[in-house]
């Protein structure tokens, strides 16, 4: 991951680069300044910003008819439309950046499209095609050593095929894409990573390497001060726990999250809370209610590294 100082300065290069060439009145210059700052400002959150400055670029490439350019800046316009949830807009932006790429034979930009469409599909609720996307562009990225969109496209594709109950498969893409990950030295994405190997683990049933996988991520979390990472490896522990019939230290890690969630105003993702409450509802089912409030109240009342303790304990497999 890029730290602060070196995105301070990509913005200031492109900065300076898109003043020198409108100052020229070099048009194609102007253009890929402008995407150049668009690209950095989108991997960066800046996503106002952004649009505004790729939007500009394209504008510029379509009078040039640079359809490099141009399949460049709709595959970043099309991916800043999914992260706002403009779904059809979206889908028409990606399509078109596809369709350049491929009569140009720029295979980079057809991988990015393909799996920026996969995202949608899958926003669309529409799995079964937004695998068939991802599994061609990971093909693509693999083809072309690009081990960055490897590590993207393996983790999504994890998920999916989590999602419809292939396991084995999943933790491999995951396990793939955490090892690509700490190569590049993307250690924001590595907690999140980790947690969604810990879930396949789970899911089949190697409760050992779940627990291995999450353990990490906890630690990993901490290490960057992720409040809502903390929480949500306190939590996938809890779940482990739960699976293992290790039910009060569960219901102790359980209301020590709610109280970093409480505090850090960070609540769960809609997805993991189905697996959440189905968890709860597993815990309320082995313990009293006596018992379950009890231990609940004992782990909100923890400190952030008791809870850690607790939680990094080896005999996770145990029963109460």
């Amino acid at each position: 991951m890029a730290d602060h100082d070196d995105v301070e300065r990509d913005k200031a290069l492109f900065g300076e680069s898109l003043a020198l060439f409108r100052k020229l009145g070099h048009v194609r210059g102007t253009a890929w300044a402008l995407a150049g700052w668009g690209s950095v400002s989108t991997r960066h959150n800046d996503l106002v910003h952004a649009r505004t400055l790729l939007s500009e670029g394209l504008t510029l490439f379509r009078e040039l008819n640079d359809r490099q350019g141009i399949a460049c800046t709709l595959s970043f316009l099309g991916y800043i439309a999914t992260r706002d949830n403009d779904l059809d807009r979206a889908a028409a932006l990606l399509t078109e950046s596809l369709t350049v790429s491929q009569e140009l034979g720029y295979l980079s930009n057809n991988a990015w499209a393909l799996a920026s469409l996969g995202h949608v599909a899958r926003r669309q609720h529409d799995s079964a095609r937004a695998r068939e996307l991802i599994a061609e562009s990971l093909a693509i990225f693999r083809e072309l050593d690009e081990r960055r969109g490897i590590a993207i496209t393996s983790a999504t594709l994890g998920q999916l095929e989590h999602e419809h109950g292939a396991y084995e498969r999943a933790a491999a893409l995951l396990t793939e894409s955490v090892a690509i990950c700490r190569e590049l030295g993307e250690r924001h994405v590595i907690p999140g990573l980790l947690r969604n190997l810990g879930a396949a683990e789970c899911a089949r049933g190697d409760h050992g390497q779940a627990t291995a996988a999450l353990a990490e991520s906890l630690t990993f979390a901490r290490s960057l001060n992720d409040q809502s990472g903390i929480a949500a490896s306190l939590e996938q522990i809890a779940e482990v726990l739960v699976q293992t019939g290790a039910s009060e230290r569960a219901a102790h890690l359980f209301g020590a999250a709610e109280v970093l969630r409480d505090v850090s105003g960070q609540p769960r993702e809609p997805e993991p809370d189905q697996t959440y409450a189905q968890a709860i509802a597993t815990l309320r089912s082995q313990l009293s209610a006596t018992t379950f409030a009890a231990a609940w109240t004992t782990g909100r009342a923890l400190t952030l590294e008791q809870a850690m303790t607790e939680a990094l304990e080896q005999d996770g497999g145990s029963r109460d």
